[in-house]
């Protein structure tokens, strides 16, 4: 079953109350991070927790509850579903409160933590659109102010595609809700780990991958052009791992014969499965 807890309450998703007053209602004013795991463990959980506390001090979003603490909230609310393999999605937002801009600096921030279960991964190649990036400057912190990603994500779908990816001012960025990569003569590129795109779990973890398999790895912007041109076109995230795209803008992409796409997935499949012969 899906499971949740808030506050320190455990129990079933659809039986957890948030309060009307949660500033996540009014404004969007948290944060939220996901992970997967299996057989009680999480997947890459060190860089998730990281990138978690990392963005609540950005936002000065503070909370009693510690590493350690949400470890364990986080494979309780993972045993408790039951399932053998989850997706864990975990919500930090400043307060609940009165509505006011100017948010009281004393308030007790409210956790939220569900976990379903986690389907497949993706296998086959995916459809892409671009769109304008119409986002704000923290695309860095995974906040809760997600409307354009919302808008786009919802315009692929029109579109019967997969996914969309954002160009700001003539620069591939990023996806709605993947990092993108791309593969020219047998590198990997993709663009820089600035406030204008969201750092990536899996899209570190692909470096390191790139690192022991002596795949060149480089953070450089490149324009639409290049991504049209690339011997490979891939999307990494959390829940999909990395995928190899077929089209962008109903136009179907060259097979160029090149595999290293293929390579990452496996590798990826290996680690989250602890068989990974790697060395991280």
């Amino acid at each position: 079953m899906d499971s949740a807890y808030y506050n320190g309450h455990y129990a079933e998703t659809d039986k957890i109350r948030i309060p009307l007053s949660d500033r996540a209602v009014y404004f969007g004013d948290g944060i939220y991070d996901a992970a997967i795991g299996r057989a009680g463990e999480i997947y890459l959980e060190e860089e998730h927790l990281n990138r978690f506390f990392e963005n609540a001090e950005r936002l000065n979003l503070k909370t009693d509850v510690d590493r350690a603490a949400l470890s364990n909230i986080l494979k309780t609310v993972a045993e408790n579903s039951g399932y053998a393999r989850y997706f864990l999605y975990f919500q930090l937002t400043r307060n609940a409160h009165t509505r006011t801009h100017a948010y009281p600096s004393d308030a007790r921030s409210n956790l939220l933590v569900t976990a379903t279960e986690l389907k497949s991964a993706t296998r086959g190649g995916v459809k892409l659109i671009t769109v304008p990036d119409l986002r704000h400057h923290l695309c860095n912190v995974k906040t809760l102010n997600l409307i354009p990603s919302v808008m786009a994500s919802r315009r692929a779908a029109e579109c019967g595609c997969d996914e969309a990816i954002f160009i700001r001012d003539g620069i591939v960025t990023e996806c709605a809700h993947s990092n993108l990569l791309i593969v020219k003569e047998g590198a990997i590129y993709t663009h820089p780990t600035d406030n204008l795109i969201l750092p990536g779990i899996t899209r570190a973890r692909i470096e390191k991958i790139c690192k022991c398999l002596t795949i060149p790895f480089y953070e450089k912007r490149f324009g639409v052009e290049e991504l049209y041109s690339a011997d490979e076109v891939i999307i990494s995230s959390t829940s999909k791992f990395s995928v190899k795209a077929t089209h962008i803008d109903g136009i179907k992409l060259a097979e160029n014969g090149t595999y290293i796409s293929s390579r990452l997935r496996n590798e990826l499949l290996l680690d989250f499965n602890g068989k990974s012969m790697l060395k991280f």
